[in-house]
């Protein structure tokens, strides 16, 4: 499967007024009605994506997962962790993701790890 998402050089962060913790990631902010006065909105940006017969899976991550691993990265870990047993293995293929984001994470920020989430979607 082929993995399409926004890629930015540096994600936007609202913060309140002479605060420079903890900062809202614009990631987030679906749905911080609270954060709306700072000029962010909680309306989504959607988009259509057609799958073909090719499509195995989806990937949905956060971007811890993201910051370190490539879209290709993703798809190779969660084959090789799913092999011939896709749905049964679907969970399995999750976790070894998140830890392989995990593992990429300490070796490149040390004792900073960003939130790690995924779902696998098995679609054949």
């Amino acid at each position: 499967g082929e993995l399409k998402r926004l890629e930015c050089d540096i994600p936007y962060r609202v913060f309140l007024k002479g605060r420079l913790y903890p900062g809202l990631a614009m990631s987030r902010a679906l749905g911080d009605a609270i954060a709306s006065h700072a000029g962010v909105s909680c309306e989504p940006d959607l988009s259509t994506v057609e799958l073909d017969r090719s499509c195995l899976f989806v990937i949905i991550a956060s971007d811890g997962v993201w910051e370190f691993i490539s879209n290709q990265e993703a798809v190779n870990i969660v084959n090789e962790a799913m092999g011939s047993e896709r749905k049964v293995r679907a969970k399995a293929a999750a976790e070894r993701l998140a830890l392989e984001a995990f593992k990429r994470w300490v070796e490149e920020e040390g004792n900073v790890v960003d939130d790690i989430t995924c779902q696998i979607i098995c679609l054949r």
